[in-house]
């Protein structure tokens, strides 16, 4: 069976159910995609600003192919263990920590796609810092935007507190650029974001966090390091905690 990963979420997806060229919605994030051809993949919109048609792209399909395959294998390695099951996700490694929790990458049986969970470091779970948690994942709960990481899932697992939202394979504003707040700054050289790209950037950011504040909802915490980047440096808010 071959398969390939979607570009906007990563879930694999069966070659055998699409003509190779043919475009339609992934059937797990609805972006639209086109399945490989010969040549090479068609890279399709994520903005809704960019027009509709999808555009060329010179990768050749067998990258996508590449990325897929690793993931399954590194599924299948998870799988093998079970340290590794976190309710029906598979924990495939660990991404973040910070004072208060652990975000790690995983894959979800339920979605087919590689998700992120967060947790709460059992040392620091106070009453304070649950309800802070649940007040995160209420009020993420209720964006719909694309500059917004989604909520998938939230709840409490063997006593640890947990929050399923949408994996961006990136990193943050702040090591994109190597501001000095970013703790990897002194060991990687800055690299300077092209003005138009910031300020699209900007513009994006600006907008999702418009759309916060229409919703009800005021991030507490707004800066670099809570502004991730994908592979095409479009941007995504996250931890309004």
């Amino acid at each position: 069976m071959i398969t390939f990963a979607c570009p906007q979420c990563a879930s694999l997806i069966d070659l055998s159910e699409k003509q190779a060229g043919t475009r339609g919605p992934c059937p797990y994030c609805r972006t639209v995609i086109q399945a490989p051809v010969e040549a090479g993949t068609l890279e399709t919109r994520v903005s809704p600003d960019e027009p509709a048609e999808p555009r060329a792209r010179a990768a050749p399909s067998r990258l996508e192919r590449a990325r897929g395959a690793d993931l399954a294998a590194e599924v299948a390695s998870a799988r093998s263990d079970p340290r590794r099951a976190f309710g029906n996700l598979l924990l495939l490694g660990e991404i973040g920590r910070g004072g208060m929790g652990v975000v790690y990458r995983a894959w979800n049986d339920g979605l087919r796609r590689v998700v992120a969970v967060k947790t709460i470091l059992a040392e620091v779970a106070t009453e304070d810092a649950i309800k802070r948690f649940h007040r995160e994942v209420e009020a993420v709960a209720r964006l719909r935007h694309p500059n917004i990481v989604a909520v998938h899932d939230a709840g409490t697992l063997a006593g640890t507190h947990y929050l399923v939202m949408d994996f961006i394979d990136g990193s943050t504003l702040d090591r994109r650029v190597g501001s000095k707040d970013s703790s990897e700054s002194e060991s990687q050289p800055r690299s300077r974001l092209p003005r138009k790209k910031a300020v699209e950037i900007l513009r994006d950011v600006a907008r999702s966090v418009h759309y916060a504040h229409e919703q009800g909802v005021i991030h507490r915490d707004l800066k670099p390091q809570n502004v991730i980047l994908d592979r095409n440096d479009c941007p995504y808010v996250l931890d309004f905690g």
